[in-house]
């Protein structure tokens, strides 16, 4: 029974880690870095600068928005 119980909570870890790891590359970094890009965007500030490496990404679009609206603006 120590072996099954050792084995669910190893197999969770693993589980946690490839969730959060997939969270990570959706947002394109840190979610606390995605909610002030968009809190800062939302306030009007179009000068925020957001890096990301992920393109495809949360933040990448959240990137590309921005320097459309600054064309725009």
């Amino acid at each position: 029974m120590l072996i099954a119980t050792v084995l669910a909570v190893l197999i969770s870890i693993v589980v946690a880690i490839l969730i959060e790891k997939s969270l990570r590359l959706s947002l394109g970094g840190e979610p606390f870095e995605a909610e002030n890009a968009i809190s800062s965007m939302a306030d009007g500030d179009l000068s925020v600068r957001v890096q990301t490496s992920y393109e495809q990404s949360m933040l990448g679009s959240l990137d590309q928005m921005q320097h459309r609206l600054t064309d725009t603006v």
